[in-house]
């Protein structure tokens, strides 16, 4: 009986020593994407300030972030470990005051937090030339795998606006993601895959008609 007694409790302290690792780790997560999010926060306000310099600018500024649907958000997570994914809405002047809003992604390294690349929905604007290679640290595991990848990305772009991905297809060792739909895509997202699937830069085409 005293023997059951000592090994309850030692399993009873080695779970409140696993619960108290487990807090400290969401702790940490917690305060890590905190600091993360401020980070791109601050790093927006930079940003937009030397976006607007531009000429004919219509004076963007942040107002907030916002969610990444769940289902995406758990794709981008299992695709895409080394970088994490933020979509901030934006708003702008164009016959009066705020009547309009676009939205931007901004991507960070997901170990340091710092900015990867920037990159504005399709209608709007383009992005920086650093996001084009942020697939150029990825290998896919397959051609299926690497459709899927460019196919996730695809999605988390369009839905900056609300659109829908067309078709995702290889074409010898490009891969081409119609964003906007398939009958009359806004771009095409361009990448090439060598053969053992590692991609190369992005690039953002007008289709032709």
């Amino acid at each position: 009986m005293k023997l059951n007694l000592k090994t309850a409790h030692y399993r009873v302290s080695a779970f409140a020593v696993l619960l108290f690792l487990l807090l400290i780790g969401c702790t940490a997560t917690l305060a890590q994407k905190t600091n993360e999010s401020e980070k791109v926060e601050n790093y927006l306000d930079s940003y937009l300030k030397s976006f607007n310099d531009r000429p004919g600018t219509l004076r963007n500024h942040f107002v907030g972030f916002l969610n990444i649907d769940e289902a995406l958000k758990t794709q981008l997570e299992n695709h895409f470990p080394y970088h994490h994914f933020y979509v901030a809405k934006t708003l702008f002047s164009h016959w009066i005051t705020d009547d309009g809003s676009a939205n931007v992604l901004v991507v960070t390294d997901s170990g340091s937090g710092d900015i990867v690349g920037v990159r504005w929905a399709i209608w709007f604007s383009g992005g920086t030339e650093s996001f084009d290679h942020i697939l150029e640290s990825y290998r896919a595991s397959s051609r299926a795998d690497a459709l899927e990848k460019v196919s996730v990305l695809s999605r988390l772009l369009v839905s900056l606006n609300g659109w829908e991905v067309g078709n995702v297809k290889q074409k010898g060792m490009t891969i081409v993601a119609e964003l906007g739909g398939s009958i009359d895509p806004w771009r095409l997202l361009k990448v090439d895959v060598d053969r053992k699937f590692k991609f190369g830069k992005l690039s953002f085409v007008n289709p032709k008609k």
